[in-house]
């Protein structure tokens, strides 16, 4: 199974660049695909009509055009979809879908203190009956002492890194890339790396990853602020729970 999650900046933009923004999502051909920044507006109507024709179904709240949000989109039925807290002021930032027997959040934090109600949410849900087995997308969050470049602006809320590993997840990309550095966006001015981008996965499930990287190349061409974060897991026996048939 191939997960991938990318924020798109602002909607994808339009027009020729929002083609090879779509280009780029039906090209790394994914299970599952967590779209942030996704907007409801005419370019987010191409989005999810290029992949509902590359066989994806798409989920996500019709917000307001200029806001921004989450879309999940899964290749096949979707059994179940909705926000994860029904009392947050946006709940299209926590998006959950079922899909396999797999549950996925898709995450979109808002920046500074208005993260916090966010991930107090986010830490019930996965301490609750209906956790999900994986947590992904744009944090806006990190770890002070590895997730940012040396003179970068300190993340507010770096703790809720600890607290979702004590909570019972995995970081994916730091399980597997040990205390490397690798950022995936950088700041403007100043070119500061940060890796804000995250799939956090319970143990059984971060146990089947193959691979979990950062692709630059939509970044670097400019299609994009953020790097795409791509993840791949062995397919579990379809009788095993939590298995993706």
């Amino acid at each position: 199974m191939r997960l991938l999650t990318w924020n798109i900046r602002h909607g994808g933009r339009s027009g020729a660049h929002l083609d090879r923004v779509i280009d780029t999502f039906v090209a790394f051909a994914a299970d599952v695909v967590v779209v942030t920044e996704f907007r409801s507006h005419e370019g987010g109507t191409r989005i999810r009509n290029r992949l509902a024709a590359a066989g994806y179904q798409t989920t996500c709240e019709g917000v307001p055009p200029p806001r921004n949000s989450v879309l999940v989109a899964c290749r096949g039925a979707l059994a179940a979809c909705g926000p994860l807290d029904g009392r947050l002021e946006q709940t299209d930032r926590l998006w959950c879908v079922s899909w396999q027997g797999l549950k996925i959040v898709g995450v979109y934090m808002p920046n500074q203190e208005l993260k916090h109600p966010y991930w107090a949410a986010l830490l019930a849900h996965a301490g609750s009956a209906a956790a999900a087995d994986i947590y992904c997308g744009d944090f806006n969050t990190g770890r002070n002492d590895l997730d940012r470049e040396e003179g970068g602006t300190a993340f507010i809320g770096a703790e809720y890194m600890d607290r979702i590993v004590d909570a019972g997840y995995i970081d994916v990309w730091r399980h597997l890339n040990g205390a490397a550095r690798e950022y995936s966006w950088y700041s403007n001015p100043g070119r500061r790396g940060f890796r804000l981008d995250h799939l956090f996965a319970r143990p059984l499930w971060a146990g089947r990853a193959r691979t979990c990287r950062l692709d630059h190349v939509p970044r670097l061409s400019g299609l994009s602020d953020h790097s795409v974060l791509v993840a791949e897991f062995d397919t579990p026996d379809a009788s095993q729970p939590g298995s993706v048939a």
